[in-house]
């Protein structure tokens, strides 16, 4: 990893990381068939990437934050299917965004917070192509929110609601709207 942090002004923050990774006895899901695959050794995998993240503070009560994560991942070596190598790890999104707020006043605290996942691929060769559909694990952007009231110092009572959009998405099973 190599990074750099920069505070630009009162409460705002940016930062870009660089980063590589070099995977050896790299364990994933081997494809068998069409829909059954079983964890394996692949050998070697190795992913390099960059992550750029932005932050605004506004006093003690709200921060608004965003991040991007762009990552090339590929299998390098692999006995058990030779047909893998230099193709995608499975599972593995290229890019994902991130973007959201915190809101803190006394007792009630606040998060909305919306994510991107790029299309991943399942099988191991990179042949499912499919977008739509039981299997595929298509690239979707949901916005999830929480609510949190603070009742003393051990108790909090909480409500989660994912997915507000009810965005309707596989990733591989549907995914609960």
């Amino acid at each position: 990893d190599m990074g750099i942090e920069q505070k630009l002004w009162q409460g705002a923050v940016v930062k870009i990381t660089y980063f590589e990774n070099y995977m050896k006895d790299f364990i994933y899901q081997r494809s068998l068939s069409s829909n059954v695959r079983r964890n394996e050794s692949a050998g070697k995998a190795e992913s390099h990437g960059v992550e750029i993240e932005a932050e605004q503070r506004i006093g003690k009560w709200m921060r608004i934050y965003t991040n991007f994560t762009y990552v090339d991942t590929k299998i390098t070596e692999n006995k058990a299917n030779p047909a893998s190598v230099d193709k995608q790890v499975p599972q593995m999104p290229r890019k994902v965004f991130n973007i959201g707020g915190d809101f803190n006043w006394k007792r009630v605290s606040c998060n909305v917070a919306g994510r991107y996942v790029d299309k991943r691929y399942s099988t191991d060769d990179n042949s499912d192509k499919k977008n739509w559909g039981y299997g595929s694990r298509e690239s979707y952007f949901v916005a999830d929110a929480k609510v949190s009231l603070k009742l003393t110092d051990w108790v909090k009572l909480s409500l989660s609601v994912d997915n507000i959009l009810d965005r309707e998405y596989y990733d591989y099973y549907l995914a609960p709207g």
